[in-house]
């Protein structure tokens, strides 16, 4: 049996052609989620009706801030590369968090770096994987 450690990096690379973009291919490294990450994500929840729900934007957010750790083949508007930023924590500051969420939910890739983030890289359809990629 394989396991998947907080210090191993996975690549998901988008094929341009599966999601009808007429661009090239970019890609996502993230890292596995911690067991204390996990908690935090989880306890995000709103009250809806009286009811408490999973509040899975927030939840959304927290996983990307925390798993996210580069995107490769994505520009600025003036074609310079763009460059994720981290809090002195390592997580994603709220601005490139906020870039890559829209980043991600504009090309159906939101899914899969949430499966990776939680080791569930057997779901992932669509999407090249690669556990630790050369540099």
């Amino acid at each position: 049996m394989k396991i998947l450690k907080c210090t191993d990096t996975i690549k998901l690379t988008i094929d341009p052609k599966i999601e009808g973009e007429s661009e090239g291919s970019f890609s996502v490294i993230v890292k596995p989620l911690s067991v204390t990450e996990k908690i935090d994500i989880s306890s995000k929840v709103k009250i809806v009706k009286g009811e408490e729900i999973p509040d899975n934007q927030m939840q959304a957010l927290l996983c990307v801030k925390y798993c996210v750790k580069d995107v490769l083949g994505v520009t600025n508007h003036d074609d310079t590369p763009y460059k994720v930023e981290f809090c002195e924590d390592g997580t994603l500051t709220d601005s490139s968090a906020d870039d890559i969420i829209s980043l991600l939910s504009d090309t159906a890739l939101l899914a899969p770096v949430v499966l990776a983030a939680n080791r569930s890289l057997s779901n992932i359809k669509g999407v090249e994987v690669q556990v630790n990629p050369k540099s």
